[in-house]
């Protein structure tokens, strides 16, 4: 996402945003030279999409295992379109990774892997291939630093309910797992995607997260702790599909007409977003299935699929997810709203046509989690706090703070009467902060929603879904 800040004096600490994009052309060559899109086919007829790169040699490819185990045929392309099959060679269990051999040489050049990682702080690129994307992707990637940063393992990840379900049945990766925590985003079809550093190294690789992989709970694999061994690995080859093919390999059903798939990622139409990425568009049935994965059935989806006016309608609804290329932090935006940036106050807002039913956005950095505790919220809130007379005000929202995780959460709902207006306004209230960084998260709305007209109704149940669920630093 975009800093969003106002720089006045009382929030003069405010973090300068630096530029991005520089490293990531340096080692596109590099990058390209290695990387392959993987194509694997069941038995019956669906197919996943991962990525992989050449290492040790030109005939030879690294990716993960969950994203080639038990397919009938794997199929493994270069950039200029060059293809061919591969077996798999050896594997290991404990990293999630495959080492397949290419049945015909297809001019990849091996890349080279770092010896150790002193530091997780610094300019990383995964490159891959994202679901629908037919040409090499490079996004900016951050580890978690200071004391979220360095190895770790699964079992440490925030979010181990979900896992639990997801090692039930499959003896590999394990929960001892060594792995490097991914607080930006990754997309599917980026299982098996190297992360470089800004010399061309491969520093891990991309192999799995959570709840979709939109908000950082996301994870890689050291390259330097488990490459090595990968070629002389003894473990057995898993014969049936792996039970985590849809974290970052895409699986998809049985295609009608078996081709490429020919379209790109859908981009939002708004110019006013400055520096965001938009890294993914989930529509609202999608997310529904995530909940229900979850545990978490939101019962705002069943009331938004009876008072859409037909089943199509429901069908259109959809989320776009955005990302903070300097933060890691992301951003849910019910699809068909406009998005801007508004420099003077500080805040990306988003509005329904009827002005019943709003949002506001601020990503803001601070020079340490002390400062940001102390200013963050205060500073969020003040940024809209005077166009309200509060019966119960945002400045009480409680932040509950972990010093040793720097990490910090408040949410509540406040309310009172626009000033413009004359009308009740229900505010819900998120904010979140993570090392130095502040999110704060505001959906404005009347306090009777049931007199809203339909399209503005939607809307706001679907505001309150992306505070929830889709906008948020990492959770580790």
């Amino acid at each position: 996402m975009k800093k969003l800040r106002k720089m006045i004096a009382f929030c003069a600490g405010l973090v300068l945003m630096y530029p991005i994009g520089a490293a990531a052309d340096a080692d596109r060559e590099t990058a390209i030279s290695s990387l392959v899109r993987i194509r694997c086919t069941f038995d019956d007829g669906s197919e996943m999409a991962a990525t992989g790169f050449a290492w040790n040699d030109k005939m030879h490819v690294v990716t993960a295992l969950h994203a080639v185990a038990g397919c009938e045929e794997r199929l493994v392309k270069k950039e200029n379109g060059k293809l061919t099959t591969a077996d798999i060679e050896s594997v290991s269990l404990v990293a999630d990774l495959a080492y397949l051999k290419l049945n015909n040489d297809i001019g990849l050049q091996p890349a080279e892997v770092v010896s150790e990682l002193t530091t997780t702080r610094g300019d990383y690129f995964t490159w891959g291939y994202p679901h629908g994307i037919l040409e090499s992707f490079g996004a900016q990637t951050h580890f978690a630093s200071g004391q979220k940063g360095g190895l770790t393992t699964l079992l440490a990840l925030r979010g181990v309910e979900q896992l639990e379900g997801l090692f039930k049945g499959q003896h590999y990766p394990r929960k001892d797992t060594s792995i490097l925590r991914v607080t930006s985003t990754l997309q599917p079809g980026q299982s098996g995607a190297p992360i470089i550093n800004d010399q061309g190294l491969v520093v891990a690789i991309a192999d799995g997260g959570l709840l979709g992989g939109f908000k950082g709970i996301n994870w890689s694999i050291p390259a330097f702790k488990y490459l090595d061994g990968l070629p002389y690995s003894d473990d057995p080859i898993p014969q049936d599909r792996s039970v985590w093919a849809a974290l970052y390999s895409k699986v998809t059903p049985a295609p009608v007409d078996a081709g490429e798939p020919q379209t790109a990622l859908t981009e939002p139409t708004s110019q006013a977003l400055g520096s965001l990425r938009h890294v993914r568009t989930i529509p609202l049935s999608v997310f529904e299935e995530i909940l229900i994965e979850k545990g978490q059935e939101d019962s705002n989806i069943q009331f938004i699929r009876e008072i859409s006016e037909t089943p199509d309608h429901f069908d259109q609804l959809s989320f776009h997810v955005y990302e903070d290329p300097v933060t890691g932090a992301t951003l849910g935006i019910p699809a068909g709203l406009e998005p801007i940036w508004d420099e003077e106050i500080g805040l990306l807002h988003a509005e329904t046509q009827s002005l019943q039913v709003a949002m506001s956005v601020a990503i803001l950095s601070f020079q340490s989690f002390t400062e940001a505790k102390e200013i963050g919220k205060d500073y969020f809130v003040s940024t809209f706090h005077d166009y309200i007379d509060w019966e119960t005000s945002p400045n009480e929202l409680y932040v509950e703070a972990n010093d040793e995780w720097k990490w910090a959460n408040g949410a509540g709902f406040f309310a009172g009467i626009e000033k413009v207006s004359g009308s009740p306004v229900d505010v819900n209230l998120s904010v979140t902060i993570s090392e130095n960084e502040v999110l704060g998260y505001a959906v404005f709305g009347p306090e009777l929603v049931e007199n809203l007209p339909t399209e503005d109704l939607i809307a706001y149940l679907m505001m309150q879904m992306s505070v929830m669920d889709l906008s948020g630093f990492a959770e580790f």
